[in-house]
C-alpha cells in the first residue's frame, strides 16, 4: 500500500492564498468606507461649528448693529437663497483652527417684515465646505430672529418668527 505524500498541494495553496486575497480586498474596501465617513462628519461639524460660532458673533451685537445695512463686515441685507441653492455672492472663507480645512460661509441680516416691524430682523447662516466631491456639495444653514427687546432665541431652519 503506497502511502499517501504530507503537506499540501499546489492546488490548496492557491485556493488558501485566493480566499485570503477576496479577505483582505474585503477588509480594505471596509477601510477607505469608514475613512470617508470620518471625514464627512467632521467636516458637518465643523461646519456646524463655524455657523454656530459666527451666530454668537451675531447676537452678541446691539440690534441697532443688524441694521439694515449692518455695521459689521460680510452680512448681505437680503433674503438667503432657497434651500439647496447655493448663493452666488461673495463668501467669506473661513479656516477651521482644528482641521486646517477652509469653509465658505454667507451671513444674511434682513427684515423679514418688509418694513411693518421695524424691531425684527432675520438672520440665516450658510456655511459650505470648499473641498470637492460630497461633503463638498453640503451646506449647513442656522435661521435665528432677533427683536430690539431681548436677545433672541434659537430657532431652526423653518422655524416661524416669534
Amino acid at each position: 500500500m503506497a502511502e499517501r505524500a504530507r503537506g499540501t498541494t499546489l492546488l490548496e495553496t492557491l485556493v488558501a492564498l485566493l480566499i485570503l486575497a477576496i479577505g483582505l480586498v474585503a477588509l480594505a474596501q471596509f477601510v477607505a468606507y469608514a475613512s470617508a465617513n470620518d471625514l464627512r462628519s467632521r467636516i458637518r461639524i465643523e461646519m456646524a461649528q463655524i455657523a454656530d460660532k459666527r451666530l454668537h458673533e451675531i447676537r452678541a451685537k446691539k440690534f441697532s448693529d443688524l441694521g439694515p445695512p449692518a455695521t459689521f463686515a460680510n452680512v448681505y441685507a437680503t433674503a438667503p437663497p432657497a434651500a439647496n441653492v447655493v448663493p452666488v455672492v461673495t463668501p467669506e472663507i473661513v479656516t477651521s483652527a482644528a482641521s486646517g480645512l477652509s469653509y465658505r460661509r454667507w451671513t444674511y441680516i434682513w427684515d423679514p417684515t418688509a418694513g411693518t416691524n421695524p424691531n425684527l430682523r432675520e438672520v440665516a447662516i450658510i456655511v459650505q465646505s470648499t473641498r470637492q466631491g460630497f461633503a463638498g456639495r453640503e451646506m449647513h444653514r442656522l435661521r435665528d430672529y432677533r427683536t430690539n427687546t431681548t436677545i433672541g432665541t434659537y430657532y431652526n431652519v423653518g422655524a416661524t418668527a416669534p
